[in-house]
């Protein structure tokens, strides 16, 4: 456990000053650096201590660019009087780190403790929240990037522990984050040793706020923390708070108990915390009766059948017929979840009330879409010789609900069916299933989205029912969404039918549906069409359907040559494919439209891994691989490369992030690029022009720019 410590923050082993000036010198535009030499001390030895860095052993330059202008943020800064800047500095910390290395990163333990020392000012509480939630993601990177576990521990924890101190609520929030992101990444001895001890420290704290922040903190502690600790502490404080005067710590608890239920293991320690739960399910307030019925569920979820049985089924009925109507209301919407979570017998008042549910359609609807989303799981539990309980509750939902409520259940109706079996499915649910075509565009576009999965459950002579409704929406032209929806479906019913009814009744619509004025309508029936080929080549059927996607490549349209392409992903790995296709896609792929060719680079990627015909894929992939834009060869090679020649970015893209370096980023942000850069590699010139010709500022705007060809809208990097 950590010792109690001084309220001043000390580091006496990191202490970093050249001659009598700061550290973080801003008239030297290098900043401070680590040196390199083979006697420096290891960051992750907990012995060893960063030497105070002189004139004889500072660091002038690194040679780094990523490291350099990470020294000269440093610099200009860190300890910048102007507030805006600082906070601007704090939130690149995580950032600032990466660009330094895991070798000098260790000066950001000294940065954070000037930080800590410079922001107790009243201004700057802006600094404190930041720098709470930078903790953790500086100690995942120093863990998990640089492998300087104890250094974390001996140095950054304590700077955590001083913000959870602070008196204001926003700044121990944002540590509280950051103190189990950490425990996430610590050991299971240091996460109870160093995080928990932390904060029981703040738990008993006189304000109010701050009990209340550290006893959501231990919540989400627990699953992280060993059972003996959480029943050695956690349960211990959680029964002492629980008799607090103030409502809110006791509402707190309530809501910690149930998660802490799940992890102790001792019987009669477990006993012990489920009285304190059933003490505060009765408390005089309701607000922490709802606390209670609000995290009912995970009660259900870690308790085994005896203890359900005991205690926790009588609470839950309680807490349902308790006299507050927001407490029986909260309890009502945990119904579903709690009836599939139950390991004992389920009531029938209970079901009952679930049942209920489905005709109430107060409270804006929530008790009816609670019902549907949690009826294919109670459905599931009772088995299906409950069905005819259950039945009334999906004819309500479908016949008389709102949207939220209908789509929830028939998105899981397919569930239902699985619980039923076939022959009872098919007899109870699908006179359902095609009512719901009969109604308004967006149930049609609802049935629709699970219609393939519900199709596998039901008997497949009552399958061909729902053909006709196939073929009347994929010609609904009010709403492209409904045909998207039927080409999407069709590729995945095709396995659900004998292939020659397929071929009859499914490749006329999917040949329409590929020239429809939608373009993702279009892409979708172009997947199906290539899914169809590559079955016809399987079961070597003669079918028009191998000509007509050959003839998609020679059409003068553009759009039916894409659909050939999209169409190819299915097909490439058919033995068949270059005898039958292979001219075609070597035509397509010197066609001038770079769209095709980018097409046409994915594909032979795929063709280059999984065909055995090394020679076709190999010369087309030589080929695109020095194709003239860029992103071909990118799909090709894997990279963006600026070697040849003019390379085109557009602004926040993938070329652009992996081409510019930090201080390209920082020169030229993406506020400053409205369309283009454009690199010219042959031109290239040292960084030190590109620093004597602009300025950088901490807000990431150029202030000064002295290229002659530069304009707002296209850049030009000599």
């Amino acid at each position: 456990m950590l010792e109690p410590k001084n309220s001043e923050l000390e580091f006496p082993t990191i202490t970093c000053i050249i001659g009598d000036e700061s550290f973080l010198d801003k008239d030297d535009i290098n900043g401070p650096g680590y040196p390199i030499n083979p006697e420096a001390p290891d960051p992750n030895d907990p012995q060893s201590i960063p030497p105070i860095i002189s004139n004889s052993n500072f660091m002038r330059r690194t040679g780094d660019r990523s490291i350099d202008f990470a020294l000269y943020k440093i610099s200009q800064f860190s300890l910048s009087p102007d507030l805006s800047e600082r906070l601007k500095f704090v939130k690149e910390l995580d950032e600032l780190s990466l660009q330094l290395g895991a070798f000098n990163a260790t000066h950001i333990f000294s940065i954070l403790q000037k930080l800590v020392t410079h922001i107790k000012v009243d201004d700057s509480i802006e600094i404190r929240i930041e720098l709470g939630s930078q903790i953790g993601i500086l100690a995942k990177i120093f863990i998990e990037e640089f492998k300087i576990y104890d250094a974390v521990i001996k140095y950054l924890i304590p700077i955590l522990d001083k913000l959870l101190e602070d008196k204001n609520q926003d700044v121990i929030k944002a540590a509280c984050g950051s103190a189990i992101t950490v425990a996430e990444i610590l050991t299971i001895e240091d996460r109870g040793s160093v995080i928990l001890t932390m904060i029981l420290r703040i738990l008993h704290d006189e304000e109010e706020e701050t009990r209340i922040r550290a006893l959501n903190t231990l919540k989400g502690l627990i699953g992280l923390l060993s059972a003996d600790v959480c029943e050695c502490f956690i349960m211990k404080e959680a029964m002492i708070l629980a008799s607090e005067n103030v409502v809110k710590v006791r509402k707190s608890v309530a809501e910690c108990i149930p998660r802490l239920s799940k992890e102790i293991k001792n019987s009669e320690s477990l006993q012990k915390l489920i009285r304190v739960f059933k003490d505060l399910s009765k408390d005089s307030i309701w607000g922490v009766r709802k606390a209670c019925a609000e995290n009912i569920v995970e009660m259900f979820e870690g308790l085994n059948e005896t203890l359900q049985e005991l205690y926790i089924l009588a609470i839950y009925q309680n807490l349902l017929n308790d006299k507050s109507n927001s407490v029986k209301q909260c309890a009502m919407l945990q119904l579903g979840p709690c009836i599939y979570n139950a390991r004992v017998s389920i009531p029938d008042d209970i079901v009952d009330m679930f049942i209920d549910l489905s005709k109430n359609s107060s409270n804006k609807g929530d008790f009816q879409y609670h019902c549907a989303y949690y009826l294919p799981a109670v459905a599931q539990k009772l088995g299906k010789w409950k069905w005819e309980k259950i039945r009334p509750a999906v004819v309500a939902i479908l016949n008389d609900s709102e949207y939220k409520a209908k789509k929830a259940l028939i998105s899981g109706l397919h569930e239902i069916g699985k619980v039923l079996q076939p022959e009872l499915a098919t007899e109870e649910l699908s006179g359902l299933y095609e009512g719901i075509f009969s109604e308004s565009v967006i149930s049609k576009h609802i049935a629709l989205g699970s219609l393939s999965k519900f199709l596998s459950v039901i008997l497949p002579e009552k399958r061909l029912s729902f053909i006709k409704f196939i073929k009347v929406l994929s010609k609904f032209a009010p709403n492209w969404r409904i045909r998207l929806a039927v080409a999407e479906q069709i590729k995945e019913i095709i396995p659900l039918f004998d292939f020659p009814f397929v071929l009859n009744e499914f490749v006329p619509i999917i040949l329409t549906l590929s020239e429809d004025k939608i373009a993702k309508v279009r892409e979708s029936a172009a997947f199906c069409i290539g899914k169809l080929v590559n079955l016809v080549l399987k079961d070597n059927i003669e079918h028009y359907i191998i000509e007509s996607f050959r003839d998609m490549s020679t059409n003068d349209n553009c759009q039916c040559k894409l659909n050939f392409l999209l169409g190819c992903f299915e097909v490439i790995e058919h033995n068949r494919f270059i005898e039958l296709y292979g001219k075609e896609f070597e035509l397509l792929c010197r066609e001038k439209a770079p769209n095709l060719r980018i097409l046409c680079a994915k594909v032979v990627k795929i063709g280059d891994e999984k065909s055995n015909n090394f020679t076709y894929w190999n010369t087309l992939k030589n080929k695109l691989a020095h194709d003239f834009d860029g992103d071909v060869r990118f799909e090709i090679i894997g990279k963006y490369d600026i070697e040849r020649g003019i390379s085109k970015l557009r602004p926040n893209s993938e070329k652009h992030l992996q081409l510019m370096t930090p201080m390209f980023r920082a020169l030229f942000p993406d506020d400053d690029l409205d369309e283009i850069i454009t690199f010219n590699s042959n031109s290239y010139k040292q960084f030190g022009y590109l620093r004597a010709s602009v300025t950088p500022a901490m807000n990431g705007f150029v202030e000064n720019l002295l290229f002659e060809s530069a304009e707002k809208s296209k850049m030009m990097i000599f």
